[in-house]
């Protein structure tokens, strides 16, 4: 199963997002109960999440850190 998590696993309280990869807590803990179209939805909506959270300030990274998003791989983690 493909999944946007690289591991870094914190919800922002404002905005409910996961710093990581941009995913909200419903959708991480649903993850692997979703289609794959589901999933591919999902994150088909990551990249803008992670623009808008480092343009806010709330990556380390700045705007290097949309690049997470593309660390997507095969795994079973959330």
């Amino acid at each position: 199963m493909i999944t946007p998590c690289i591991r870094v696993c914190t919800i922002h309280e404002e905005t409910a997002l996961c710093l990581g990869c941009g995913r909200t807590l419903g959708e991480i803990a649903s993850w692997s109960r979703y289609t794959n179209e589901g999933r591919e939805k999902v994150m088909a909506e990551l990249p803008s999440r992670m623009a808008a959270l480092a343009r806010s300030g709330l990556l380390a990274g700045g705007d290097d850190a949309t690049q997470a998003v593309g660390g997507i791989k095969e795994g079973t983690h959330g």
